[in-house]
């Protein structure tokens, strides 16, 4: 027998592909597998039974589809550019991505996709001046030229969520939310309200992986930033909390202008958005529109 927890979580499309050709050859091999899975590919085997796991609490949020999720007229007005990227080059050592140019407006999304390997998170890390991963190049946020996005991130005008959500575990929801608000912001209601949710007395650590996903939103939100940064959010995230995690980020956009970078394997996970691939040319990774053959 074997327990199998989630084996196509962050997993982009050849990558599935090879999970479940392994999961056949082992129940051709005469193996018993107990699968827990969110995405729909899992489907394809031929289960004996499927059991759905009954969600325990519904949101207002759960219901808004996905179509709902578009730029208006409630947007708050704020600079034309939010960031723009001339000739940067960014990434790991031996991984860097090249991008010729890329703007994102205030209060606007971009959806960074590619497959697993092709250098997203580097390409963010580098953004955020985290080592060692490298930058070089022209960045312009808020109207000034800057090395890199680092010190507006210790100001608070940039945050950066990671995908491993791995820090807080030894906290409380909400202290872990308290210790990730920045002294003299105003805790905002919306996302206060995800913690209570989720439950405020819990301990990070015993979190689901999508419980986490909110919760780590909720704290990468709480300074109001001008741009946030965002590897992979939905990975690993049900439909439910998928929905939790896009009306934070619409309410983010109205209420505080915030843009956001979002890193993906699917360039379809946040609905009206401008759209780049990373793809390789030769020996170089670059970042062109998705619609560009």
């Amino acid at each position: 027998v074997i327990l199998v927890d989630e084996p196509l979580a962050g997993v982009d499309r050849s990558g599935v592909q090879c999970v479940l050709q392994m999961l056949r050859e082992a129940l051709a091999s005469n193996l018993a597998l107990l699968i827990a899975e969110h995405r729909e590919e899992i489907q394809s085997l031929a289960f004996d039974r499927v059991v759905p796991m009954p969600f325990s609490v519904a949101s207002a949020v759960d219901a808004v589809a996905d179509d709902d999720y578009v730029s208006d007229d409630s947007i708050i007005e704020g600079p034309e550019s939010c960031v723009i990227f001339r000739d940067v080059h960014a990434g790991y050592p031996q991984q860097e991505v090249a991008a010729d140019y890329m703007q994102i407006a205030s209060a606007g999304v971009a959806v960074l996709s590619g497959v697993n390997g092709a250098g997203k998170t580097g390409f963010l890390k580098a953004l955020a001046g985290v080592q060692p991963a490298t930058l070089r190049g022209s960045i312009e946020f808020s109207g000034q030229g800057v090395k890199d996005l680092s010190t507006a991130e210790v100001q608070g005008d940039v945050r950066f969520m990671s995908q491993d959500r791995a820090g807080f575990l030894d906290l409380t929801t909400l202290d872990a939310f308290k210790a990730a608000t920045p002294v003299g912001v105003r805790c905002d209601p919306v996302l206060t309200s995800m913690v209570e949710w989720i439950g405020r007395r819990k301990y990070v650590q015993h979190l689901s992986s999508g419980n986490r996903a909110v919760l780590a939103l909720a704290q990468t939100l709480s300074s109001r930033p001008k741009l946030a940064l965002l590897d992979e959010p939905f990975a690993n995230v049900d439909a439910h909390n998928r929905g939790r995690l896009l009306a934070m980020i619409e309410h983010a956009r109205k209420a505080f202008g915030t843009a956001f970078l979002v890193v993906e394997h699917l360039d379809t996970a946040v609905p009206g958005t401008s759209r780049y691939t990373i793809r390789q040319e030769g020996a170089h990774a670059c970042i062109q529109p998705s619609d560009r053959s």
